[in-house]
């Protein structure tokens, strides 16, 4: 038998605990798709940004429950960050998290005016994670460069969006550059014969 479900709901577990004890365990993780950390007041944007930290890695986790944790906007933007990291074309590919389909963080003092643009974000992250991790990598990819670029870029190149991902990373890890990413794919039909 192999755990799928952890509940840990109202054990007084703090940020503390959750670095100590949930942190190590969550990065090998390979069965665990539900954790409930609900009504552990202590674990705090500390704890959030511990198991922020952790989604990078775990790739099985589908459902996180942090209902009445304490968590505040920065907690959140942490999470958030987690899911759609949109540093980079390869940060979004490699260090986001793709299989989180769940993340509950209600009655928490998150929300703040400026948060509130961040919910989009959130919502479409969870969204997309829902559709499979391939299409998870796409959207989000495709986000990314559309808040760069705008419609402009997948539009005018002419490229089959299931084909962009692969293409952004291998011309970034070259080029570090989204308009030498641009300028590829635009310029070079070869480079579809990736």
């Amino acid at each position: 038998n192999t755990l799928h479900t952890l509940r840990l709901g109202k054990n007084d577990i703090s940020y503390e605990g959750v670095m100590k004890s949930l942190v190590p365990v969550l990065k090998q993780n390979t069965t665990l798709r539900v954790l409930d950390l609900s009504g552990n007041r202590h674990i705090g944007d500390l704890g959030a940004a511990a198991l922020a930290g952790v989604l990078s890695f775990n790739q099985t986790l589908e459902t996180m429950i942090l209902t009445k944790c304490s968590i505040s906007e920065e907690g959140a933007k942490r999470l958030l960050q987690a899911l759609y990291n949109y540093t980079s074309p390869s940060a979004v590919l490699e260090q986001s998290n793709h299989t989180l389909r769940e993340l509950i963080v209600c009655q928490n003092p998150i929300l703040s005016t400026s948060f509130v643009g961040h919910t989009t974000f959130l919502r479409d992250a969870i969204h997309w994670n829902q559709q499979g991790i391939a299409s998870s990598r796409i959207y989000k990819l495709n986000s990314f460069l559309m808040s760069i670029h705008g419609p402009r870029f997948v539009h005018s190149t002419n490229v089959p969006i299931e084909l962009i991902p692969k293409l952004v990373h291998k011309i970034w890890r070259i080029d570090k550059s989204i308009d030498a990413v641009y300028s590829y794919i635009r310029g070079m039909p070869e480079i579809l014969e990736i």
